[in-house]
């Protein structure tokens, strides 16, 4: 895997399968997630389908909870939590 750039907000680190299929994964400095993306052998999304297809994008609420979720074709889960 690589890790690029230490020591920044945001860590970008890509992993690579036997296949070459990589899994491109961004965190912030707490280790939330922020957006995962496949990328294929070639470093290339899928030529069939759009590059939203291999994409996922995660929000946070002030105190560090999941709030959204943006899946593949642009499809949002939202989550809600008990106050109180």
């Amino acid at each position: 895997y690589n890790v690029d750039p230490p020591n920044t907000a945001v860590i970008d680190v890509v992993v690579t399968d036997r296949r070459g299929v990589q899994v491109e994964v961004e965190m912030n400095a707490t280790g939330q997630m922020l957006s995962e993306e496949v990328l294929d052998n070639l470093g290339l999304r899928g030529s069939l389908a759009p590059a939203s297809a291999y994409k996922r994008v995660f929000e946070y609420t002030p105190d560090g909870l999941l709030e959204s979720e943006t899946k593949p074709l642009g499809n949002v889960v939202s989550y809600t939590y008990p106050t109180g």
